[in-house]
């Protein structure tokens, strides 16, 4: 636990190119949980027409048809996986991706809209990642985040929890064993993204759980223990009207 060494492994960049992970066989659009996660953050976003998004952690562009669909006008993601962002480019040549961690993006450019979906379980540094997102913001832009409910992160009825490493005020680092691989996650109580956001000047908008739908759980039958219980959680923050550029 001293040493940290499950959360250095979540935060890893090159997480998903490692051989413990066959990412690239469920990472793609047509799998149960992309269509779960288009499902989802569909109904939030909502109309996108001409509007300009910025997906974190964009991985294969799984979402990036979706967001065309809904009329946005420009789409730039971030993805430090080498092996989905060459499959995203390769997919969706028209959508430019910032090979490298979130922390590295330029934040010279502004945005409608910010996305991330399960994505800040890898982010160790969850202040400085909200500041930057706030950067990266227009006024009155938005950030939808998706991020894992903790109950059902760390349940040993779904997930063969090799490792787990107490972190602060309720957090836990949490190595478990899927169906596609072995993969470590920071997982965090919905507090602390609610005072990441307040302490970067973010407003929180609405929270939203989200249950696995019938056509997961018909795809991954294990989640019927959920009951009902949410399989994630949708958070949407904004930026001020009117706020000085940084």
């Amino acid at each position: 636990m001293s040493d940290r060494k499950l959360v250095q492994r979540a935060a890893n960049p090159r997480q998903y190119d490692g051989p413990a992970l066959d990412w690239l066989s469920v990472g793609r659009e047509a799998s149960p949980s992309g269509g779960f996660f288009r499902e989802s953050i569909a109904t939030s976003l909502g109309n996108l027409a001409g509007r300009s998004l910025l997906e974190i952690g964009s991985g294969t562009g799984r979402l990036f048809g979706l967001f065309k669909s809904l009329g946005t006008s420009k789409i730039k993601g971030v993805e430090p996986s080498a092996k989905s962002a060459a499959v995203s480019r390769q997919l969706h040549p028209d959508v430019p991706v910032f090979e490298g961690p979130f922390e590295k993006f330029p934040t010279e450019e502004i945005f409608d809209r910010v996305v991330a979906v399960m994505v800040f379980e890898h982010i160790e540094n969850l202040n400085g990642a909200f500041s930057r997102i706030h950067r990266c913001l227009k006024p009155r832009g938005e950030f939808h985040l998706v991020v894992g409910d903790p109950e059902c992160q760390t349940n040993p009825a779904l997930y063969d929890r090799i490792e787990i490493e107490p972190l602060d005020r309720g957090a836990l680092a949490v190595c478990t064993r899927r169906p596609f691989g072995v993969l470590c996650n920071i997982v965090r109580p919905l507090d602390h993204f609610q005072e990441a956001a307040r302490g970067a000047g973010l407003t929180s908008l609405r929270t939203t759980s989200l249950p696995a739908t019938a056509g997961l759980i018909a795809k991954h039958q294990s989640l019927k223990i959920l009951g009902g219980q949410p399989l994630c959680h949708l958070l949407v923050f904004a930026r001020a009207p009117e706020e000085p550029r940084e």
